[in-house]
């Protein structure tokens, strides 16, 4: 639906970017399908964002994304790892510039 594309959009913007791509590739499938691969060893991580992530982030609800990676100590691993730390803080910080601006 237009929530999932609106996220898919600004995924590949951030896949699009030369420090992203340096250390991963991103593949677009649905949950069971992505935990299926990292069981699989077929992937090192997946990020599972929820149907209306995008809409509820709009509305001030706190949706989670899941991020699930495998225990490979590998440094291309680390460097995803702190990446998804720093994209995690910066959709934190943007929510509570939502949430604040909303109170206001």
């Amino acid at each position: 639906d237009n929530d999932q594309g609106i996220v898919k959009e600004y995924t590949e913007t951030a896949a699009s970017m030369e420090s992203v791509r340096d250390v991963c590739r991103f593949h677009y499938s649905d949950r069971e399908t992505g935990i299926g691969a990292l069981k699989e060893g077929k992937c090192q991580a997946v990020i599972i964002f929820p149907n209306d992530f995008y809409k509820d982030i709009n509305d001030g609800k706190n949706t989670p994304v899941t991020v699930m990676m495998t225990d490979n100590s590998a440094l291309n691993t680390g460097l995803f790892r702190e990446l998804i730390r720093d994209g995690v803080s910066y959709i934190e910080t943007a929510e509570a510039g939502i949430y604040a601006a909303e109170e206001t």
